[in-house]
């Protein structure tokens, strides 16, 4: 049985910046960064960051930014879960808030709503990568 990990969630920025771009055919390349950190020998904050720019190669509307940070009590986890936990199990926790958030920002901006695509927790950063500070 999974142990339960309170966490509570802060939105540090919420943008979307309108380009005036007209058409109807745009694809979108969202990146997204990890960030995590150690808070004291009970809790981790974990940051994720989400953008949608427009570029020359990715034409797009307008720009979106997500920001939001879980903060994880891990002392009920044993010390070889916890990398797991900050690296895989705060994205599927954290990502589902991000989809939420993108959506209902474009919807009430009267565009039409980006649903993101549901992610795989476990392939977003390869370990080769060096997105966790």
């Amino acid at each position: 049985m999974e142990t339960l990990v309170n966490f509570s969630l802060i939105i540090n920025e919420i943008k979307l910046l309108n380009h005036g771009i007209s058409g109807e055919s745009f694809t979108i390349d969202p990146q997204i960064h990890r960030k995590i950190e150690r808070v004291d020998n009970t809790k981790s904050a974990v940051t994720y960051v989400l953008e949608i720019k427009n570029t020359p190669e990715h034409p797009f509307p307008v720009d979106i930014v997500v920001n939001i940070t879980g903060v994880f009590d891990i002392s009920n986890l044993e010390e070889k879960d916890v990398d797991y936990f900050l690296k895989v199990q705060t994205c599927q926790i954290l990502f589902p808030q991000i989809r939420t958030i993108v959506a209902t920002l474009t919807s009430s901006a009267l565009m039409n709503p980006i649903l993101l695509p549901i992610i795989d927790a476990k392939k977003l950063f390869s370990e080769k990568t060096k997105e966790d500070t």
